[in-house]
């Protein structure tokens, strides 16, 4: 695809085994410090790699499907966090693991808004695409309406205050979503960033 054309491997820059090499140590050097944080967080990041190598990657050649189930991907990270200081989670966490699994949706769908179906469909990935664009943007602007009202809670039950601005964001973000799908990827991040940051800050001044 031209989008990742220049990454390392598909420009050449490494090789296959050099890379896979390279990501055999990280992984035993990931897996060995998240063994030492605890089980639970160990069993969760084996999840989550079990879920995007086995379960999402090979999907990806099968269903536009593939889209929903590579989201639970980025919601276990949370998760995985958590456990690594308590035993049991919290409704913090589950709202934050919801916030980015539903995110995922709207900021995966848009890009082919911006880069454009073909580019996937040529490299042998399977899209949504049989649905219709009308179709595929209401489940963009549903997903995304959905990130904004739950980043927004999970801020509330943090710092009440702090919410209003995520709020006011939230509504320009649906108007320009409504209007121009491409603007999604950008200005959804951008609210994503603020989501991920505020309970470090938080914990930083508390």
């Amino acid at each position: 695809m031209k989008r990742t054309q220049s990454r390392p491997i598909p420009s050449g820059r490494i090789s296959v085994k050099f890379a896979s090499v390279i990501t055999s140590l990280f992984l035993i050097a990931g897996f060995t410090l998240l063994y030492f944080a605890g089980k639970k967080t160990l069993l969760t990041a084996v999840l989550a790699l079990f879920i995007y190598d086995f379960l999402y990657t090979p999907l990806k050649k099968i269903s536009g499907v593939s889209v929903f189930v590579g989201a639970f991907v980025g919601a276990l990270p949370p998760v995985s966090g958590y456990l690594s200081t308590k035993d049991k989670i919290d409704e913090i966490t589950i709202i934050l693991s919801l916030f980015m699994y539903i995110y995922q949706i709207p900021h995966t769908l848009s890009l082919f808004y911006v880069f454009g179906w073909d580019e996937w469909e040529r490299a042998g990935f399977k899209t949504l695409s049989r649905l219709g664009r009308e179709k595929i943007r209401k489940i963009i602007i549903t997903t995304l309406l959905l990130s904004y009202i739950i980043g927004c809670v999970f801020i509330a039950k943090l710092i009440l205050p702090a919410v209003f601005p995520f709020l006011i964001f939230s509504i320009f973000g649906m108007i320009r979503a409504v209007k121009n799908p491409r603007e999604i990827f950008y200005s959804l991040n951008i609210f994503m960033l603020g989501v991920i940051l505020t309970p470090i800050v938080k914990s930083i001044f508390s």
